[in-house]
């Protein structure tokens, strides 16, 4: 294979995965918005609960056209970790979601990029160049302008949502490890087992029985929250968890819309402002994945 090829396949592969990535932050973000409204009369440990258990119904035709083969694993304690911790992140999230507004949550959540990053570089051995560093650092400066120092106080639910962070961090490690010998299809599986088993004794102390339009809802979660969890899958499949992160922040530019929209939420000029920088930073982030590899 030439070198000209290899470049245009490695083009290719990092093109995709961020494809991925994209629309991973479009679904995520449309997911926030359904277990905000949820969340008003639903607690959301039990939204929790059934987020995982719509989700592996969702799952289950893909399932069975593969004769339920993507279920075995030879990395079931990998699985299994992922779901320990995703649980943590997955609880924290859902409470912050209904105590913070949802804008607030995805800029505070931008903390996710800089701690995997670190721990890419940790565990995977990853090894960002000092720009990228930098074009990651100037996405995290841009939603600081859109949030602005000081502007957000730490609240309970603050400090949740950095929890939650954090957590998060570590599952997008995880994925990245299971991704490299699993399909996309069994980590969404397993992630739907493991964090619905574990979830269920919260969702018991807290339960009441959901109308059906709330069961609704949930079933929404569910299918959008799967298939978020099945694109940034195939994201990490096809590039670099650090080449990824800066499209993380493309988030705050979906909840802006959606917060107009749906939950009457008005942004300000530093919003646009912030997104513009964050919007920058995905594309020289992407000019200097190609002069890498070139």
């Amino acid at each position: 294979m030439s070198t000209i090829t290899k470049v245009a396949s490695v083009d290719s592969t990092h093109s995709k995965g961020l494809a991925w990535m994209v629309l991973s932050t479009i679904l995520f973000v449309c997911v926030d918005a359904v277990i905000k409204q949820a969340g008003e009369t639903v607690h959301p440990f039990e939204i929790g609960f059934f987020r995982n258990v719509f989700g592996f119904i969702f799952l289950l035709p893909a399932l069975y056209r593969g004769s339920f083969q993507a279920m075995r694993t030879s990395r079931l304690h990998m699985h299994f970790l992922r779901g320990i911790v995703g649980l943590g992140a997955t609880l924290t999230f859902f409470y912050a979601l209904t105590v913070v507004p949802l804008v607030e949550v995805i800029s505070i959540s931008f903390a996710i990029p800089i701690f995997a990053v670190v721990l890419a570089a940790l565990i995977l051995r990853e090894r960002p160049s000092l720009s990228q560093w930098a074009l990651i650092f100037m996405g995290f400066v841009g939603a600081l302008i859109i949030i602005r120092p000081g502007y957000v106080p730490l609240s309970f639910g603050t400090v949740i949502v950095v929890i939650s962070a954090l957590l998060n961090a570590f599952v997008y490690i995880i994925v990245k490890r299971l991704s490299r010998t699993d399909s996309s299809l069994s980590i969404s599986a397993w992630m739907c087992v493991s964090v619905g088993t574990l979830s269920l004794p919260f969702a018991a102390y807290n339960w009441t029985w959901p109308t059906l339009y709330e069961y609704g809802l949930m079933a929404l979660i569910g299918i959008l929250a799967t298939s978020a969890q099945y694109a940034i899958a195939e994201a990490f499949r096809n590039a670099d968890a650090s080449a990824m992160m800066p499209a993380e922040f493309l988030k705050l530019i979906w909840a802006a819309i959606i917060g107009y929209i749906v939950f009457s939420e008005t942004v300000s000029f530093w919003v646009y402002f912030g997104a513009f920088v964050i919007i920058l930073a995905n594309m020289l982030s992407a000019i200097e994945k190609r002069r890498y590899t070139q």
